[in-house]
């Protein structure tokens, strides 16, 4: 059964007791602040739809955070860079280790890119831990599906494939800046 968090519980979250207690915690967007999502230049605001933490133990006996939701974020679109909204869902598996070393270990042994090994030692702050998977989750290049071609004419790029320029026989040749065109050289003079 899926229950509110309080403030406290989630500054003072025993994980590993979590998952052998088989918990089960939501919230919605109001329940808790994400000060590092809030004060991101990159993104120009955001709303957290809903979140879900699940503890279990897996086959293994190994313990197990859950962590799923959705948000929706705003940032500059590469092309544009006018805003683009996008929901974004998150699910993500934590298995516990006792250290460091254990996790890198035990972390290099799966494949699954959903499923991480992380040191935890006992007391954690699940807001952290929650807001770490909505950052990662992030887009690197975001953008619109598709752009107007006035925005692609102010930012300079366009979708269509451009012909290169020819050269007119009666204009002087452009003259053109290549800012590594000498690098060669000067590696090769740094070495004698």
């Amino acid at each position: 059964m899926s229950r509110k968090v309080s403030q406290k519980e989630v500054v003072e979250f025993d994980a590993w007791a979590f998952c052998r207690a088989g918990g089960t915690i939501s919230g919605y967007h109001d329940d808790l602040d994400f000060p590092r999502l809030k004060n991101d230049p990159e993104i120009t605001g955001f709303k957290v739809i809903e979140w879900q933490v699940k503890g279990y133990l897996n086959r293994q006996g190994e313990s197990v955070i859950h962590l799923a939701g959705e948000f929706e974020a705003g940032f500059h679109c590469v092309v544009c860079d006018e805003v683009v909204v996008q929901r974004i869902v998150f699910d993500r598996k934590l298995i516990l280790a006792k250290s460091e070393q254990q996790a890198d270990e035990k972390d290099q042994e799966i494949d699954d890119e959903d499923v991480d090994y992380v040191a935890c030692s006992g007391v954690v702050n699940l807001r952290d831990w929650l807001e770490d998977e909505l950052l990662l989750v992030c887009p690197m290049f975001p953008k619109h599906d598709t752009c107007s071609s006035e925005e692609h004419e102010q930012s300079g790029l366009s979708e269509v494939n451009v012909e290169p320029e020819v050269q007119n026989d009666d204009e002087p040749p452009k003259k053109v800046h290549r800012p590594f065109a000498d690098l060669g050289q000067l590696l090769k003079k740094g070495k004698q």
